[in-house]
């Protein structure tokens, strides 16, 4: 049964249904159709669906986007290999056709290989290098920005990890293991009137940290080969096999290089752009030694420092905040959705499209891109078992509560605009929260008539213990929980008052729609361009003034990888699948199609909301006459759900 025929039945809550056994025992199919596994190939530990039913899979227009997606990236490669005098890969259309046949999984495994085939390898002689990768496909207006200081900063507000920034907190002062002084500031701002510690007591300092990285494990370049044993057939075999791959990694011909910045940035005196101060790219301590603090007055060095805060970035948003926090977060409430909510209860109703295809690009990312010498393996700085091990421990480290889209912004520091005036996720998203909000103030009021219904919901209840719950035995022996702390309010796993159910189920739709949105779709802009985000490091990286082109090229990823950095963030960043805001029709039974939600008052509201979220685009569209165009939070460029 597919999306558009699963839900017949007008909504209704648990205690309303006149049909409370049917209802009881479509729930138990579900349990079923829906189980959690813990221990998928790659991604362990970490709830996602055993063996989801087909129906989950998103329709062929989504494969026609896959398949004209890599077909653009094959035509660039196309144009690539004539500017170069060879002659392009004869399986480049056998590939298309592979992947019309066998979907992204596909895309995933070979294209990347594809493209780069025949290419020299090895470090540039230019960086001119990167840019001639784009042929067909358009170059990144960040490529002849890559330098600027002005632009590595607004990286932090509008590229593709635009969260990670926050306000240093004038109570507690900078980490004592980042070697930051007045000498520091004074060397990288001009006005003489400022200073280190003005900019902290006056709250206008800022810093992105990636701790995450320390004491990761290098992976290297080739990666190892891949584990060949069939793990569904021979579990333990699979897992010994992986455990001398991950230790195959430190004697490999090229191994990578690994940092973990620390980096501030300040708001002039006054109010202004936000500015670069310092890098350090280990705390001081890490392996009992001490780190140069980097500033714009170090020549060649502060641009390979920037560029190696790029890559740190760079890995943290593809384990963390892209992989971790948003598909992985999903697929739990996908799940509990689906052992808790009968498809009749208003808010599978609500939220079932906004999971569409999310299971679908889970399971392929975990069996061929988070595989062993997948693109994952071969583009970031760690091994693959230490990528992944970051991406659980992001995971885990989330708060739903904390993550609360405007709480977020308040948690970090960077809510007043008076203070960062220029912060495109920021200001864009609270225009899109608001109107998601209010749809869903409106929709949960019409079904919930106080909070007394909310208390009352018994499937709300084992929906929302459910999704915090994590590896608990149901009523049929069946291990269930996504793992996913801070849902609820009061007491933990429970839903109060209709004021924090809207909050709760706003956020779960911002989550897979605009938050995915504002960290995906940059893949295919900046993160493309594989200088500013040079996933792996494969030379040295500065340890002082002393460092000159020559080294930052060393320092940057090799010909080969670049290339399939390309190929696969283009893919990921540029499949469009359905639209923020506009539900599918539903069959007619015999009539013509209804709206997803019926005729009358919530079609109402859903069309009240497709006009906010066009004021929305209006307004973004406005902004981006004044700014750098920044388009991730435009409404129409918004899927529903996570489905690339």
């Amino acid at each position: 049964m597919s999306l558009l025929d699963r839900l017949n039945d007008d909504p209704t809550l648990p205690s309303s249904d006149p049909r409370p056994d049917e209802r009881a025992s479509q729930l138990e199919q579900a349990r079923d159709d829906y189980r959690y596994t813990y221990a998928k190939p790659n991604l362990r530990g970490v709830a996602m669906a055993a063996d989801p039913p087909k129906s989950d899979n998103p329709g062929p227009q989504w494969l026609a986007d896959v398949v004209g997606a890599v077909k653009d990236i094959v035509d660039n490669a196309k144009e690539l290999a004539a500017a170069k005098g060879s002659t392009p890969p004869s399986e480049f259309t056998a590939l298309l056709a592979k992947i019309g046949a066998d979907g992204i999984e596909r895309a995933f495994s070979d294209l990347g290989e594809a493209v780069v085939r025949g290419r020299k390898q090895g470090a540039p002689q230019r960086l001119a290098e990167y840019a001639e990768l784009f042929q067909a496909s358009p170059l990144p207006a960040i490529a002849t920005e890559h330098h600027l200081d002005s632009s590595f900063a607004r990286m932090r507000l509008a590229g593709a990890n635009p969260a990670w920034i926050r306000r240093v907190d004038p109570r507690v002062g900078l980490p004592e293991d980042f070697g930051v002084d007045a000498g520091h500031y004074a060397a990288a701002v001009a006005d003489p009137k400022d200073s280190l510690e003005a900019a902290l007591a006056e709250g206008r300092l800022f810093s992105c940290e990636y701790r995450q990285l320390l004491g990761a494990k290098p992976g290297c370049h080739p990666a190892p080969p891949s584990v060949e044993v069939d793990y569904a057939k021979d579990p333990a075999a699979w897992d010994a096999a992986y455990a001398a791959r991950e230790a195959a990694y430190s004697s490999g011909a090229h191994p990578k290089e690994l940092v973990a910045p620390l980096v501030l940035f300040t708001v002039p005196r006054g109010g202004g752009s936000l500015s670069p101060v310092a890098i350090q790219l280990f705390p001081d301590g890490h392996e009992d030694s001490r780190y140069p603090v980097f500033t714009p007055r170090d020549g060649t060095a502060w641009l390979a420092a920037k560029l190696a805060v790029g890559a740190a970035d760079g890995n943290v948003h593809e384990a963390i905040a892209h992989l971790g926090t948003t598909h992985l977060v999903q697929e739990a409430f996908m799940l509990a959705m689906h052992n808790c909510l009968a498809q009749r209860h208003p808010l599978h109703r609500l939220l079932a499209p906004h999971f569409e295809g999310t299971v679908n690009i889970n399971a392929a990312a975990d069996a061929a891109l988070v595989s062993a010498d997948g693109s994952v393996d071969h583009l970031l700085m760690p091994t693959i078992g230490e990528t992944i091990r970051i991406s659980a421990q992001g995971l885990r480290d989330w708060n739903f509560g904390d993550e609360i889209f405007p709480r977020q912004l308040e948690r970090r520091g960077v809510d007043d605009s008076d203070l960062l005036r220029d912060y495109p996720y920021r200001d864009d998203g609270l225009l899109v929260w608001a109107a998601l909000e209010q749809w869903v103030e409106g929709y949960v009021h019409h079904y919930y008539a106080g909070d007394g219904d909310v208390v009352a919901d018994s499937e709300l209840q084992a929906f929302v213990a459910q999704v915090g719950a994590y590896q608990v035995e149901d009523a049929r022996g069946r291990r269930v929980g996504g793992g996913i702390t801070g849902v609820g309010e009061g007491a933990p796993g429970r839903v109060s008052t209709r004021a924090y159910l809207v909050q709760m189920i706003t956020q779960i739709i911002w989550n897979g729609s605009a938050q995915h949105a504002a960290v995906n779709f940059p893949q295919a802009h900046e993160m493309a361009y594989a200088p500013m985000y040079s996933l792996a490091l494969m030379g040295p990286t500065p340890t002082s003034a002393a460092f000159d082109d020559a080294a930052l090229l060393r320092m940057l990823t090799t010909r080969e990888l670049a290339g399939e950095q390309f190929a696969i963030l283009d893919l990921l960043g540029s499949v469009y699948h359905t639209q923020l805001g506009h539900y599918p029709s539903r069959p007619g039974r015999g009539k013509p199609g209804r709206g997803w939600f019926g005729r009358g008052p919530v079609h109402e509201l859903e069309l009240a909301l497709r006009v906010r979220l066009g004021d929305v685009e209006r307004t973004i569209d406005a902004r981006n006459l004044e700014r750098p165009s920044y388009r991730y939070l435009r409404p129409s460029e918004i899927p529903q759900s996570i489905n690339i």
